[in-house]
């Protein structure tokens, strides 16, 4: 049977010039299976901000329970206002 749960979240953000932005944030919430292990994930990200439209965001994130994945990144590309 699923359960609700209760979810949080932290994190920081540095923005280093006009165009750069780092940040980490950290995720904890309760398992849906009273079972089940509390997923616990942390991700890293660094925004480069190519221009007024055009920005890409690499992430990594990073798992601490077994519930959570082990490991995960990706690559976002963003376009702003067609």
């Amino acid at each position: 049977v699923l359960r609700d749960v209760l979810y949080g979240s932290v994190g920081a953000q540095y923005t280093w010039n006009e165009r750069i932005t780092t940040g980490v944030s950290y995720d904890i919430r309760q398992a849906a299976l009273a079972s089940a292990r509390t997923p616990q994930e942390g991700t890293a990200y660094l925004n480069y901000k190519f221009s007024d439209r055009w920005s890409a965001n690499v992430y990594g994130t990073a798992g601490f329970s077994p519930n959570s994945p082990s490991a995960g990144g990706g690559v976002a590309i963003v376009l702003r206002g067609f």
